[in-house]
């Protein structure tokens, strides 16, 4: 989901550029998250093959 949402708002259409990186609470600086957060929760919990 959160990918979708950096996708969606890329800052092209008036919205706000959204990014998912390494910084946090870092103001007005629009970021999500930590990428390397999910990338770890990704790893640790594959899609399955009902997903």
């Amino acid at each position: 989901m959160i990918f979708s949402v950096a996708v969606r708002y890329s800052g092209d259409d008036g919205f706000a550029d959204l990014e998912v990186n390494e910084s946090v609470n870092n103001g007005s600086a629009p970021d999500l998250g930590r990428l390397s957060v999910l990338k770890a929760w990704s790893d640790a919990d594959p899609p399955d093959a009902f997903e």
